[in-house]
């Protein structure tokens, strides 16, 4: 996991986040670091800003091989090594319940269905020489997957990358995702048709 940064791009008709994630054996958003929301229309340099301030908090927090030996519950965790009790997977529900309720009172959405009717989830990671964005299957109401995702629909592009280019991958992979709202936030996002190619699409920018 040497090198590697992770964080989570979630956008609706509402709001554009941006999370940081750690890695712990798997991922999870990290509530130490960035935390970010934006309008889904924003700019791509203000998107790709946010994107880097989330990357740059990514921890890996891997157990090493005495922890490995030690073979003690999440609750022990909490005691141990609090900030990876903060990425175990019972923490993450506590946050996840308590991030759906501030959100739908926020943006007043009524009903949790309505919150994520046209969500969609990419994930972003950052190794030495690549930034990728992997886009997701919105399966059920709030149930994301890489489920029938070809890799042909990740949009790679190389970690130097300027904010606007980082911003205008994360928003291409938006209109990647597949399944529940997709149609919706595509021609959002891409009001004229989302052009061919991420490639065809920057350049159109001219960043």
């Amino acid at each position: 996991m040497i090198n590697k940064k992770y964080a989570f791009v979630g956008c609706n008709e509402k709001f554009l986040e941006i999370v940081t994630r750690s890695f712990t054996g798997g991922l999870s958003g990290d509530p130490k670091g960035e935390d970010i929301y934006l309008e889904p229309l924003a700019d791509c340099k203000t998107i790709g800003e946010a994107i880097l301030k989330a990357l740059a908090k990514s921890r890996d927090l891997s157990e090493t091989e005495e922890e490995k030996n030690m073979n003690i519950t999440d609750e022990e965790w909490r005691n141990l090594k609090p900030d990876r009790w903060l990425l175990t997977p019972v923490a993450a529900a506590e946050r996840y319940k308590e991030w759906v309720k501030r959100v739908m009172k926020e943006y007043k959405y009524k009903t949790k269905r309505a919150l994520f009717q046209n969500m969609q989830h990419v994930s972003v990671k950052q190794n030495e020489e690549h930034i990728i964005f992997e886009p997701t299957n919105h399966e059920s109401i709030d149930g994301f997957s890489g489920d029938g995702m070809s890799e042909d629909l990740n949009v790679v592009i190389p970690a130097n990358s300027s904010p606007e280019i980082i911003g205008a991958a994360a928003k291409y992979a938006i209109g990647n995702c597949r399944g529940k709202g997709t149609d919706f936030m595509r021609n959002l996002l891409f009001p004229e048709g989302q052009p061919a190619s991420f490639e065809l699409y920057a350049s159109m920018l001219d960043v």
